[in-house]
């Protein structure tokens, strides 16, 4: 196991995480959107 392959492996699941972060909050901005409108 060489260090080069265990960055890759943490920076993609860092990408992964911001993803599903950025995912849940444009969810939530969504349905705060609908609650302020009505």
């Amino acid at each position: 196991m060489n260090c080069e392959d265990e960055y890759m492996k943490s920076i993609s699941k860092l990408i992964a995480i911001i993803i599903v972060a950025i995912f849940v909050l444009s969810a939530f901005a969504g349905l705060f959107g609908t609650l302020l409108s009505s």
